[in-house]
């Protein structure tokens, strides 16, 4: 009897613990979604907060490129026009028209500071032209500023994204761009805009020294927060990927735009 008992006590205190380890492990688990779930709406309002601001920042820049624009455009126009009228006047004194003439060369060249000030502001292209051919001048004017071998790569499809969309892929470019020329390295770059399924892919792909593990996580990746923001405005998401033999990829992902 007295086996029997302790055989039985034995028993009993293995199923407690079984209890109890039960019981911990779903508390455990319990947690673990809880901090997963916090986790994700506080991603989820970083993001919403960096998309916000990024769209204030391209509202005051519109209102900057359209003042560029139509205002201060306008005024060296007229600038341009009155020298025109002086040169004429005063055409039989040598000084005064070399003066003048300097003056029109300092005036275009201020128009021409101005239209690509305004142009790096908000592309005109991109609202007539479309994202293809947007894509395509900024590939162009990367390879010329920072002397580093790039390329592209456009789907026909993607080219009749319009709208908030194809300026959120723009600006996301952009970035992306201006990573590769201030960290990468790189001696070559390769743009793509295509289509899978109903989603559109743009990728931007490096041949430099990669990204390191937590370069999206420093307090100064600001650049990279902004961008992934804009895609996620839209349902979409930034992918980084460090590659194994050089290089890195940026891949952005927009669903459901093709139809």
């Amino acid at each position: 009897m007295h086996g029997d008992s302790v055989i039985w006590g034995a028993v009993v205190i293995a199923l407690v613990c079984m209890a109890a380890a039960a019981f911990l492990a779903r508390r455990l688990s319990t947690l673990r979604s809880d901090r997963e779930a916090l986790l994700q709406r506080h991603s989820d309002r970083l993001l919403a907060l960096a998309a916000r601001m990024e769209n204030i920042r391209e509202e005051e820049k519109e209102r900057i490129a359209r003042v560029l624009h139509d205002t201060l455009g306008q005024e060296l126009s007229a600038i341009k026009m009155n020298c025109a009228v002086l040169a004429s006047r005063c055409k039989h004194d040598e000084a005064i028209s070399a003066k003048i003439q300097a003056m029109r060369e300092l005036v275009d060249t201020a128009m021409l500071t101005t239209r690509n000030i305004s142009a790096s502001l908000r592309p005109a292209m991109l609202d007539t032209l479309g994202l293809g051919a947007a894509i395509e001048w900024q590939v162009r004017e990367f390879e010329k500023q920072y002397g580093i071998s790039a390329a592209y790569k456009i789907d026909p499809i993607p080219m009749q994204v319009n709208g908030s969309i194809s300026f959120a892929l723009f600006r996301i470019l952009q970035e992306a761009l201006t990573n590769v020329a201030r960290h990468s390295g790189a001696t070559h770059v390769a743009v793509t805009l295509e289509t899978v399924e109903h989603d559109v892919l743009l990728t931007v792909y490096d041949n430099g020294k990669g990204i390191a593990g937590d370069d999206d996580e420093k307090t100064d990746a600001y650049g990279i927060l902004g961008m992934k923001g804009r895609a996620h405005s839209f349902g979409g998401t930034v992918t980084i990927t460090r590659l194994t033999e050089k290089g890195t990829r940026v891949v952005t992902r927009i669903p459901g735009v093709v139809q």
